[in-house]
């Protein structure tokens, strides 16, 4: 390899490097929302909404629910 290639090939390398930096990445497609009410959940449970029922033809609230480990709600189990 000569010099020039060794340069060239090391500026790259640097700014590959300088574009990852600073960036975070997540694989969740929905923010974790507001620690959910505890009167009908057990454990750590956050809910977001996704979309209020202003909208006539879709009469519905939709919320993403993440669950920690072990954590259930109090009308809905799989025993098992």
């Amino acid at each position: 390899m000569s010099l020039r290639s060794g340069i060239i090939t090391t500026l790259i390398g640097l700014a590959m490097l300088g574009c990852s930096v600073g960036q975070s990445r997540s694989n969740t497609a929905f923010a974790k929302g507001q620690p959910a009410p505890q009167q009908y959940f057990t454990g750590h449970v956050w809910l977001q909404m996704l979309h209020t029922n202003t909208d006539p033809a879709l009469d519905a609230q939709v919320y993403n629910v993440t669950f920690e480990a072990r954590a259930r709600t109090h009308w809905h189990s799989h025993p098992g």
